[in-house]
C-alpha cells in the first residue's frame, strides 16, 4: 500500500506540474482541468489513507520521494510566457497530453500488479480499494484518448486549441 501511495503522491504532483505549465501557456481552461484532477487524485490519496487507518489501525508512512514528473521542460524555467508561441503551444499540448497520456497507462499497469498482489495476500479490501482506482484510471485514459483524437483530427490547430479553453472551463467550473 506504500507503494501504491507514493505513486498516486506523485501522480498529484504531475497534475499539479501540469496546472502550472497550463497556466504558464495561458491555457485556462486546461489548467482548470488540471486543477480538478488535483483535487480528485489527492481526495483518492486521503481516503487510501483513512481506510488502511480504519482497517489495520495504522497510518501509511508518509510520501518521502522527491519526483519531477518532466511535465514542465527545464528550458521553459528561463522563459517568459510572453515568449511563448502559436507554434510552442501546439507542440506543448500536444507533447503534455502524450506524456500525461502514457503516465495514465503506467499507472494502470501499476495497479494491475498490486491487485494481483492484493489477491495473493488475501487482502480484499485493499483489493476493492485498488480496483476502483483503476476503473477511475481507465475512465481518465478513455478521456484523453478521446482528446487526443479530437485533437488530431484538426491538427492540434492553435484556434482550436483555444476555443477547447472555453468548453473546458465550463465543465470543469469550480
Amino acid at each position: 500500500m506504500k507503494e501504491t501511495y507514493d505513486h498516486m503522491m506523485n501522480g498529484v504532483i504531475m497534475h499539479s506540474d501540469m496546472v502550472d505549465f497550463y497556466d504558464f501557456l495561458h491555457l485556462k481552461g486546461f489548467r482548470k482541468w488540471q486543477e480538478h484532477n488535483v483535487e480528485e487524485e489527492f481526495c483518492h490519496v486521503t481516503e487510501l489513507q483513512h481506510h488502511f487507518i480504519k482497517r489495520h489501525h495504522m497510518m501509511i508512512p508518509p510520501y518521502e520521494e522527491h519526483f519531477t514528473s518532466g511535465v514542465i521542460p527545464t528550458s521553459w524555467y528561463d522563459h517568459s510566457a510572453i515568449e511563448v508561441t502559436k507554434d510552442d503551444i501546439v507542440r506543448e499540448v500536444k507533447r503534455s497530453l502524450h506524456e500525461y497520456l502514457d503516465w495514465e497507462r503506467k499507472t494502470q499497469i501499476f495497479l494491475k500488479e498490486k491487485t494481483k498482489e492484493l489477491i495473493e495476500l488475501d487482502a480484499f479490501a485493499e483489493y476493492m480499494d485498488l480496483r476502483e482506482l483503476e476503473e477511475n484510471v481507465a475512465c481518465e485514459i478513455h478521456y484523453l484518448e478521446n482528446l487526443i483524437i479530437e485533437l488530431e483530427s484538426v491538427g492540434y490547430d492553435s484556434v482550436y486549441i483555444q476555443r477547447l479553453q472555453e468548453r473546458f472551463c465550463i465543465e470543469f467550473k469550480e
